[in-house]
C-alpha cells in the first residue's frame, strides 16, 4: 500500500508540474513570461531551445580536427594547467588545501549560453 501511495503522489506532482499553476486553467503563454528582462526570458527558454537544437543536430559528426584547431585557445580560457592537444582533455583538478571537517552536498548550477552582458561580466563598448 505505501508503494501505491508514493506512485500516486508522484503522479499528482507530475500532472501539477505539467499544468503549471494552482488554478482551474492551465498555464497560459502570457503567464509564462513574468519578467520584462530579456535575459530572464532567455534563461527560461534555454533548456527547451537546447533540447530542440540537440535533437536537430544529433546526427552531426564529431570533428576532432576542428576541436584540435581551437583547443589551445579554449584550454587557455578554461585555465587548463597542462594542455594536451593529442588527448583533447579539458579536465581541471583542484586539490583542497585541507580536508574539510564535514561532508557537504554539492549543487552545480550550469548556465549554458547565459549572456555575459546581462550578468555584467563584460564591459560594453
Amino acid at each position: 500500500m505505501p508503494k501505491r501511495a508514493a506512485v500516486a503522489a508522484l503522479a499528482v506532482l507530475f500532472v501539477a508540474g505539467i499544468w503549471g499553476k494552482w488554478s482551474r486553467y492551465p498555464l497560459r503563454w502570457s503567464e509564462a513570461y513574468f519578467s520584462s528582462s530579456e535575459a530572464v526570458a532567455a534563461l527560461a527558454l534555454n533548456p527547451v531551445l537546447f533540447l530542440t537544437d540537440t535533437a536537430e543536430n544529433r546526427n552531426l559528426p564529431y570533428d576532432a580536427d576542428k576541436v584540435r584547431e581551437h583547443y589551445a585557445t579554449t584550454a587557455a580560457l578554461l585555465g587548463i594547467t597542462s594542455p594536451d592537444p593529442d588527448r583533447l582533455d579539458f579536465a581541471r583538478y583542484v586539490t583542497p588545501p585541507r580536508k574539510l571537517a564535514a561532508r557537504y552536498n554539492l549543487v552545480v548550477i550550469h548556465l549554458e549560453s547565459f549572456a555575459r552582458s546581462s550578468r555584467g561580466s563584460s564591459a560594453t563598448p
